[in-house]
């Protein structure tokens, strides 16, 4: 919901609808629709981007490109919590 300046949000899909509005909000509609295709995330409104099928390859590709940082940081807390369980 939006007050103003002010934006509040309750439950869990409802969080998500939340930091994609937040997101067009702060960063514009192709950051909401990128954090919405990582999620894979297809709610009801949706962008219709949110599957590798509905955005098909080309897209895929340059998301891809762009997750090359953060699936590289997700990885390394990977390891550093196996690392940390003795696995």
């Amino acid at each position: 919901m939006q007050d103003r300046n002010r934006l509040t949000g309750a439950g869990v899909t409802a969080e998500l609808d939340f930091g994609l509005t937040l997101a067009v909000l702060l960063r514009g509609q192709e950051a909401a629709e990128r954090a919405q295709l990582i999620l894979e995330y297809e709610p009801e409104p949706s962008f219709h981007k949110s599957t590798p099928t509905l955005v098909g390859p080309e897209r895929m590709t340059q998301m891809r490109a762009g997750r090359t940082w953060m699936d590289g940081q997700t990885r390394k807390a990977a390891l550093a919590a196996a690392k940390h369980l003795g696995i």
